[in-house]
């Protein structure tokens, strides 16, 4: 059984450390030019309706609000569930087949639609922190967090991107240059993911702050994760 601790490292070598894909090893699915192509249909595009987040995401993959109505090639859907893939694993509170049906709904709106590893598949029963409520409402801002980093990090040098994921605080550092509006969660889950034995599994920074209050030693380091 793949555990989380496995899936996570399939993330960082699969997205990270390459271009590749969580779903279909071999294939380039993490390219700068896929995550452009959904950057520009998720996070330039964004739908404010009152419909649901499945809704409207479907909309934006299926090039509705581009002129002429574009929709995304295989590879960008596949990108979009993949994504989904590394923002619910974590999360406690949200049942397996939950997580499971969110993917698989956006594979199935692809023209050529995979699958979700069985090993990977099961993975998703394994989470290590507890969905906080904006955690469970905010998904379209946890998204668009992940994305700006994806994008960021393509853009990097060779070398930068090894120090990083060599050094979990030049990790830290990067992620800090990214804007992280209300997706805190998403932020310390993705620190967490990369960087497991430095970062810990918590969504809410009250909780960090009252662990390091409570065991914490006076004059420690400003930053909560140091503390």
């Amino acid at each position: 059984m793949t555990t989380f601790t496995e899936a996570a490292e399939r993330i960082v070598a699969a997205t990270l450390r390459s271009d590749g894909s969580l779903f279909t090893p071999g294939a380039a699915i993490w390219t700068a030019e896929h995550i452009a192509d959904l950057h520009t249909r998720f996070v330039q595009q964004p739908d404010t309706g009152s419909d649901s987040f499945d809704e409207k995401f479907k909309r934006q993959l299926g090039g509705e609000y581009q002129t002429p109505p574009n929709p995304a090639p295989p590879a960008v859907y596949q990108l979009a569930a993949e994504l989904l893939y590394i923002h619910l694993l974590p999360a406690n509170g949200i049942n397996a087949s939950t997580k499971r049906g969110i993917i698989a709904q956006i594979l199935e709106w692809s023209p050529a639609p995979v699958a979700i590893p069985a090993d990977l598949d099961r993975a998703l029963e394994h989470g290590v922190a507890k969905a906080s409520q904006f955690f469970l409402i905010g998904r379209p801002k946890q998204l668009w967090f992940l994305l700006n980093v994806y994008q960021l990090w393509k853009q990097l040098p060779a070398e930068q991107q090894t120090a990083a994921l060599a050094d979990p605080w030049r990790f830290q550092a990067l992620l800090g240059q990214v804007p992280i509006g209300s997706a805190f969660a998403q932020r310390t889950l993705l620190l967490h993911i990369v960087h497991p034995a430095s970062f810990e599994p918590i969504m809410s920074p009250e909780h960090k702050r009252q662990i390091a209050v409570t065991f914490g030693e006076p004059g420690s380091a400003e930053d909560i994760d140091r503390q």
